[in-house]
């Protein structure tokens, strides 16, 4: 029973959000896209870069990498929209949402082509390597 449910959540949820929310989609530009990709693969860097100085571990990197990546729009997102009065914070928060919405995409990227790639040794060589089995 939660499965449906979650399925029809998140259905719902992106229907009926982007419906209400298409005016953001008409005020983004393509200059606030490309900011978006910049600063997500920024925030992947800087987190990666700033957990390999301090000697985390490689799943603390990643788990610091990403959650710079996404807070980076979400405390801007949130700033913008207590800063500003009811129009003018609707309209400022248009470039945090382009970068939270590109900042997930990449990871999806990564993570299939992880996958296809373990498929793929699978195939030629029977069985993944054992340096490799960690890998998600």
């Amino acid at each position: 029973i939660i499965a449906p449910f979650t399925a029809a959540t998140v259905l719902f949820i992106f229907t009926v959000g982007v419906y209400i929310n298409l005016y953001i989609f008409k005020l983004m530009t393509w200059t606030m896209v490309v900011a978006g990709l910049t600063v997500a693969f920024t925030g992947y860097a800087f987190g990666a870069v700033f957990a390999w100085i301090f000697r985390l571990s490689k799943e603390q990197i990643i788990a610091v990498s990403i959650e710079t990546a996404f807070q980076n729009g979400t405390i801007a997102f949130v700033l913008l929209q207590i800063s500003f009065p009811e129009p003018l914070g609707e309209l400022a928060s248009v470039a945090p949402v382009a970068q939270l919405m590109l900042t997930g995409p990449p990871l999806w990227l990564v993570f299939f082509a992880i996958k296809f790639y373990k498929c793929y040794r699978v195939k030629k060589y029977g069985e993944v390597p054992l340096g490799e089995k960690d890998m998600t």
